[in-house]
């Protein structure tokens, strides 16, 4: 009897341009966990998203197949892949390595044609403190020197840096000991003037001003307010118009009085005006009521896409009136929880893939009806044991803290 115990991840860190060919992707389908989903805008089918927290990968076929684009070596710690994006000219992808609390991350470009990382926008770190969590960035689309970061050395203690030199240099434009500790939600440069920056803000400890989004025109010397004493989290930005701007209510808990809801400036944030959505109530007691991605569909920026704890929110008039969907889900038993982010097919713009907290989904309707898109890439909660002894072969494997038997005789 022969048994040999492994780990599935092991495959994907020895993946390479050079073993894709050797190396078989096991596993079902039913627990697959694609996320961070970008479409090439310029070549059809062309598909990116990432995995089992430190591999990025490319689909050719519009979702059908996967290879590896790139994998970070097989580290003691490797870093969990966040928040990647196409760069403005589309040539690379930017995406936070995220290494955990108390180590240095930073944001990356990996340029597509070569597979390598071309620049790295290391945090500025106090060496007096801890190294800070990077919550969100921002590149500018027509400079991708020019970059926001936001940093969080803790619970409370938000600062935001801004470099237009590749991180060369940096200044501190916000820190959240200077505000009472209000903390930042997101972070946006405005795709056309590298100079005007975007803050959503949340609450702090007993701050009187919280909330609100602000707004600098001189790279963060100086901010104004809007929307004042609204806890803010999301930011979308028209990509063919910069000053129609949409920003989105955060967590509530703290905040019943506050409204769920989405403003939308047409003056680049001089004005606001509530957009008219009628929100499902979600979980009951369960449910945090917040905004979590504002998206426009970067072929047709009359079509906007708004991602909620439980429901989907389209427009396809620019804004002018809005559809709700609510979504099969449960805190208990999930199936659409929380998206946090989606691409639109630039072929075909019925076809969205979304990813959020529990699976990968796919719509084929623009997003009012949502599947989970199957596929092979997870990352095992123990250990893998093959049993061969001759006669018999069976796979076991632990997933989602479960375990998975698969018999080879019969598939």
């Amino acid at each position: 009897m022969r048994t040999f115990t492994f780990f599935i991840s092991i495959c994907l860190f020895l993946f390479s341009s050079e073993s894709k060919a050797q190396t078989e992707f096991l596993g079902s389908e039913n627990y697959g966990t694609l996320k961070n989903f970008v479409y090439d805008p310029v070549i059809e089918n062309k598909l990116y998203a990432t995995t089992m927290g430190n591999h990025i990968m490319v689909s050719k076929d519009n979702g059908d197949t996967w290879d590896v684009l790139y994998s970070f070596p097989n580290l003691d710690r490797p870093p969990r892949i966040q928040e990647m994006q196409l760069t403005g000219d589309s040539t690379s992808l930017s995406f936070i390595e995220d290494y955990g609390a108390s180590f240095h991350n930073k944001v990356s470009i990996l340029n597509i044609e070569s597979a390598e990382i071309t620049n790295s926008f290391w945090v500025p770190n106090d060496p007096e403190e801890s190294a800070p969590e990077l919550r969100s960035y921002s590149l500018h689309a027509l400079d991708s020197e020019v970059i926001l970061l936001h940093t969080a050395v803790n619970l409370s203690h938000h600062i935001v840096f801004y470099s237009d030199d590749g991180g060369d240099t940096w200044s501190e434009v916000y820190d959240s000991d200077d505000h009472q500790r209000v903390m930042i939600q997101r972070v946006a440069i405005c795709p056309v003037n590298p100079q005007k920056l975007y803050l959503s803000r949340f609450s702090g400890y007993q701050a009187v001003d919280f909330g609100g989004i602000w707004i600098s025109e001189d790279a963060g010397q100086t901010w104004e307010e809007k929307l004042g004493g609204l806890v803010l989290s999301s930011i979308g930005i028209n990509p063919s118009d910069p000053d129609d701007i949409y920003v989105g209510s955060a967590v509530r808990w703290n905040y019943p009085d506050q409204e769920q809801a989405v403003y939308r400036s047409l003056d680049g944030g001089e004005t606001w005006a509530m957009l008219p959505i009628e929100f499902d109530d979600g979980w009951g007691g369960g449910s945090y009521d917040f905004v979590t991605a504002i998206v426009h569909n970067p072929s047709n920026t009359n079509t906007i896409l708004i991602l909620e704890e439980n429901e989907t929110i389209i427009s396809t008039d620019n804004g002018a009136t809005w559809d709700s969907y609510v979504q099969p889900g449960t805190p208990d038993d999930n199936f659409y929880w929380y998206g946090r982010g989606a691409t639109f097919n630039p072929y075909n713009e019925n076809q969205v893939y979304i990813y959020d907290f529990s699976y990968p989904l796919v719509s084929f309707d623009g997003g009012e009806t949502l599947e989970i898109y199957p596929n092979r890439f997870f990352r095992n909660t123990g250990d893998v044991n093959f049993f061969d002894d001759g006669n018999q072969q069976h796979l076991y494997y632990g997933v989602q803290w479960g375990y998975i038997h698969k018999d080879y005789a019969t598939g």
